[in-house]
């Protein structure tokens, strides 16, 4: 609980260690939370440079899809004009014929090309349809990446002004720290130190009801009566963290 009494010289010496102590501890908190963001912005990079290749990927494959139509037709365009010379050459042949059964059987070849040609040419239409289909999926897929490509861009550079601001406010943070930390008397600022290290970042604790909450243990009546009065730095007797009777 807060200190309520009126403050005598050594309550009031004991009472601005504690604030400056708890004052160091709010900004050992706030360092540890800029330090975990600062660690967490190259994985928020991945996750947009992530998105960027979904994009990428997405416009590749429809682009993929429509190069396999286009170079597929250009094969059948090919191979249906060299059936039609072939069907030309028989036709050649025919003319300097003149026995009947070998008209006849260049002329049953002619009806095969041209059976050929018939499923070529059919083959050639569905293509025409694949490619027409496609279109909209390409034109959606261009249209999503050039929109996304533009967000991202504003994305990082939002993130690289980010990094910034927080590395700008966790250098003014240390340094605020260290002028806080130097103001204190040398033993007190070694033990401050010593009990970060130790105690998972949290050097100082509320002492409520008589429990210390950095253990959650309970201390002695006689070392709660010594944190109340406010003449003296107590330290836990469990954990050996510095008890204040406030937040």
């Amino acid at each position: 609980m807060p200190f309520t009494k009126k403050p005598t010289p050594q309550n009031q010496a004991t009472l601005n260690l504690l604030k400056k102590l708890i004052d160091l501890q709010k900004i050992e908190n706030q360092i540890t939370t800029l330090k975990r963001e600062i660690q967490n912005l190259p994985n928020q990079r991945l996750v947009i440079e992530k998105r960027r290749e979904d994009l990428e990927i997405n416009l590749e494959n429809s682009r993929k899809q429509m190069r396999h139509i286009e170079l597929e037709k250009k094969s059948l365009e090919l191979e249906v004009k060299s059936k039609q010379q072939l069907i030309q050459r028989y036709r050649e042949q025919q003319a300097k014929t003149r026995k009947n059964e070998e008209f006849q059987a260049l002329n049953h070849e002619i009806s095969l090309v041209q059976a050929e040609i018939v499923k070529l040419e059919d083959r050639e239409l569905e293509l025409m349809e694949e490619a027409e289909n496609l279109k909209p999926h390409l034109q959606k897929a261009d249209a999503d990446y050039k929109a996304g490509l533009q967000e991202i861009q504003e994305q990082l550079i939002a993130l690289d002004y980010k990094k910034d601001s927080l590395q700008k406010l966790l250098s003014d943070l240390q340094n605020k720290r260290s002028e806080n930390l130097s103001s204190l008397e040398t033993d007190l600022a070694e033990n401050y130190e010593r009990l970060l290290k130790t105690k998972n970042g949290l050097a100082i604790a509320r002492l409520h009801n008589d429990v210390c909450r950095g253990c959650w243990m309970k201390v002695p009546r006689e070392t709660a009566l010594l944190v109340e009065a406010c003449t003296e730095i107590v330290t836990c007797p469990n954990c050996g963290r510095i008890l204040t009777p406030f937040d």
